[in-house]
């Protein structure tokens, strides 16, 4: 926990150096005003939202049909990472289909994922039609239901969200800076490093692309906020891979890297 707090505390410096960069790139100019407002707009449920959650995993509230618990899934943070790992599973396998390099196959890849994933929450559907866990699952099943990723326990996955959290902050500081945003630039016909371009694009363009994906890494690094921050990631995922789509449809050109 101390770790986790510490690995928090460090992602949060970090977001808030990148917000500021990112807000004022040169000062204060005509798009500061617009981008300030977007950080306070989207930043203020964010954060409510981040406090209720913290508030419930201590046990100061409960509050288990907002953010569920490891003994149970249900709510609307829930049902809202399985609709928009759903989407980004549809708009993946679209990406597929209109790519013509080989990252058609990542994105392929990447749509089964996301289909895993929300089948997984869902409980592949036990919690609509409410069928009974087998036994022998039910008796090494954290919560007794019909799914893999409760077979272990789930503080086993805080290293690969901690690293999640660090590679959105580290593609957040890649956009705000020049040097490395021309680097990018410059290597976008290259398979991965074209999409994280991409990403440092969409976070330049997107209205509330930066405070998300900041919030999400933030998140990401605390188990206070595991099922809140699951919900943001899939939503960050969901926007970024819509805007990548757009790009892959549109024709050549008509999408220009950010300056």
């Amino acid at each position: 926990m101390l770790f986790q707090t510490v690995l928090f505390c460090i992602a949060a410096v970090l977001a808030a150096i990148i917000s500021i960069r990112f807000i004022f790139p040169r000062g204060l100019e005509a798009t500061s005003v617009d981008r300030l407002s977007v950080f306070i707009i989207a930043g203020a449920p964010i954060a409510v939202l981040a406090v209720l959650s913290a508030l419930h995993a201590r046990g100061s509230l409960e509050l288990a049909w907002l953010f569920s618990t490891e003994e149970t899934d249900a709510g609307p943070i829930e049902y809202g990472t399985v609709l928009f790992f759903l989407m980004a599973c549809g708009l993946s396998f679209l990406i597929a289909r209109a790519d013509q390099t080989m990252m058609r196959f990542a994105y392929l890849g990447l749509g089964a994922a996301c289909f895993l994933i929300a089948g997984e929450e869902l409980s592949w559907g036990q919690w609509i039609f409410h069928w009974e866990t087998p036994e022998a699952l039910a008796e090494v099943n954290l919560q007794q239901e019909t799914n893999i990723h409760n077979l272990v326990n789930p503080r086993l996955y805080d290293p690969i969200y901690a690293v999640a959290g660090f590679a959105l902050i580290a593609m957040c500081a890649a956009s705000v800076l020049g040097g490395a945003r021309r680097w990018l630039s410059a290597r976008a016909d290259m398979p991965v490093i074209g999409e994280i371009a991409a990403f440092t694009d969409w976070l330049g363009v997107a209205r509330f692309g930066m405070v998300l994906t900041l919030s999400t890494a933030v998140l990401l690094q605390h188990e206070s906020f595991e099922e809140y921050s699951e919900v943001m990631l899939s939503l960050t995922l969901a926007l970024f891979l819509m805007h990548r789509l757009r790009m892959v449809a549109a024709p050549a050109g008509q999408f220009a890297p950010a300056e």
